[in-house]
């Protein structure tokens, strides 16, 4: 199935979802910015997940770290930690 095919389809489905459940509800209406946004929060929580759960030993990385470095390599504007003593002047 093409992509597209299924993001229609899955534009139909949640556009009934919102007609059957009415306007008091908040479900915001489906354009451009409101799938960018699911898909960036869907990519960046499950990107953290699995960077947290991969950790090495297990659980030596905190969530909290692992969602900071999930959401920073998303919107490439993330702090780079690096110690100052490891560069040498010359």
């Amino acid at each position: 199935m093409a992509m597209s095919t299924l993001i229609s389809t899955s534009v139909v489905k949640l556009r009934r979802l919102r007609r059957a459940l009415g306007r008091r509800h908040l479900i915001p209406k489906i354009n451009f910015i409101t799938i960018h946004y699911a898909y960036f929060i869907f990519t960046a929580l499950m990107a953290s997940l699995l960077l947290w759960g991969s950790a090495t030993p297990f659980r030596s990385l905190t969530y909290k770290d692992a969602l900071f470095l999930a959401v920073s390599a998303m919107t490439e504007a993330g702090e780079f930690l690096q110690y100052l003593e490891s560069y040498q002047v010359h």
